[in-house]
């Protein structure tokens, strides 16, 4: 969790994990980790918390994104959900053509997401979650066999990807506040191998086709989210692209030469893309927005997203790298309601002809917000430490 300052214009971390801060009148920083909903008091001119957070209310409900339903008026008043309020509706994985027109259904799972397809077609992984609380747990479906194994219980994973030869996923997870970067054979096999545990913690977007390199986003003081490559020989690090901006979605290309992603340097997410290793060309996809880049699987094409809209481009690099005019394949809502930029909803699979979408199938309102007015009265009840006297 960091703090921005207008004035220096830079970030700064204040805690390792967390999510949906909020200032207290107190004096505390009130905020939401996968142990529970936390508060610590915070000296506002040295910018730091002076004593260690501690939970002071429990089942709050959070969504796949890190984010709470919580908020806190100025006065110190509380309202807030209850896990057991149903936000994770049921979703179903529905295979379309190039047209948009649905196929056949693949799944259906509660609150699914992140759908990524293994390199032979045959297995799905996916995010899921089996109750309110906010945690997730990964799964790898086997298409032929109508099966589905879990890979992990009970975390928060931003993103997941495929190795370059289908035999594991890559993912990152929180736990007791902090994140760390794994990966875990398909089939279950194996327990989960630790690949990345320092600070800035390693989101990943795509490994490369020879499996020697992971392409990811992190998350940096002063430069928002950046782009790097992690070497898997070495557990080296080397940036690709770092701006003031958010850089996410890092894809590389089936030959390995070329990496999509999206930035918002413009003012709006846009998809670019940049020869790999970094050359300083760069060329941009999309038009009047985009994001969550994914290759069509001969590398002739880049698929992304344009609000409900599919759109693609052709894409030439020899020999010289040229790129078509996006046009539009098919409109409708699939996938979250947010648009998320920094992970694609959706796959193609490896024939190119069929894409991998997310249908929600029903959502029940919530109807039921907790109002507690003059809530801090409960952290000194808590006998939270610090804030103001």
């Amino acid at each position: 969790m960091d703090l921005f300052s207008f004035k220096t214009k830079k970030w700064r971390s204040i805690v390792q994990g967390g999510s949906s801060p909020r200032y207290a009148p107190t004096g505390h920083i009130v905020y939401v980790r996968l142990a529970g909903f936390m508060a610590a008091p915070f000296d506002i001119r040295q910018h730091k918390l002076t004593a260690s957070p501690i939970p002071v209310l429990g089942d709050v409900v959070k969504q796949f994104d890190g984010f709470a339903n919580f908020d806190m008026s100025s006065e110190g008043s509380l309202a807030y959900i209850l896990s057991g309020a149903e936000v994770f509706p049921l979703r179903t994985l529905m295979w379309v053509d190039r047209t948009g027109k649905p196929l056949s259904k693949a799944l259906t799972w509660r609150g699914v997401e992140t759908p990524r397809i293994s390199p032979d077609g045959k297995q799905i992984a996916f995010t899921a979650a089996e109750s309110d609380d906010g945690l997730q747990d990964i799964w790898v479906y086997d298409i032929e066999n109508d099966k589905s194994i879990q890979l992990m219980h009970k975390g928060h994973c931003n993103a997941l990807v495929w190795d370059h030869e289908g035999k594991r996923v890559t993912y990152d997870s929180e736990r007791d506040g902090t994140d760390k970067l794994y990966w875990k054979a398909a089939d279950g096999s194996s327990g989960e191998e630790l690949l990345w545990h320092k600070q800035p913690y390693l989101l990943p977007g795509s490994w490369s086709p020879d499996g020697k390199h992971l392409a990811f986003y992190e998350i940096n003081a002063g430069t928002l989210r950046d782009i790097g490559v992690l070497s898997l020989q070495d557990s080296s690090k080397s940036v690709f692209v770092a701006t003031e901006a958010n850089e996410v979605s890092p894809v590389f290309s089936p030959d390995g030469n070329w990496i999509a992603y999206t930035s918002n340097e413009a003012g709006r997410y846009e998809v670019y893309v940049k020869p790999y290793p970094v050359t300083g060309a760069r060329y941009q996809i999309s038009i009047g927005g985009g994001n969550q880049p994914v290759w069509a699987p001969d590398g002739n094409e880049l698929f992304y997203r344009k609000g409900n809209k599919m759109m693609v481009v052709t894409i030439e690099t020899n020999p010289v790298f040229k790129r078509g005019t996006p046009r539009k394949l098919f409109e409708g809502y699939w996938g979250n309601k947010d648009n998320d930029a920094f992970r694609a909803q959706y796959d193609i699979h490896p024939d190119g002809d069929r894409f991998l979408m997310i249908k929600q199938e029903e959502e029940k309102a919530i109807n039921h917000i907790n109002v507690v007015l003059n809530w801090v009265e409960e952290l000194k009840r808590l006998k939270v430490p610090g804030g103001k006297p």
